[in-house]
């Protein structure tokens, strides 16, 4: 259980990195890639769980 709660904490952490990143690289037109990336991390975590 307490793997979980730590899981979800790192997800958030990410989440919330994330939303920093994508204002950061709008511009940049690299939102697609930061999408694909963490749909894949997301992937992984549950898997694990």
């Amino acid at each position: 259980m307490e793997t979980k709660k730590r899981i979800i904490k790192e997800m958030h952490d990410l989440l919330m990195g994330f939303k920093h990143n994508v204002n950061v690289l709008k511009d940049e037109g690299k939102t697609e890639l930061l999408v694909s990336k963490v749909s894949e991390v997301t992937e992984s975590v549950t898997k694990e769980t």
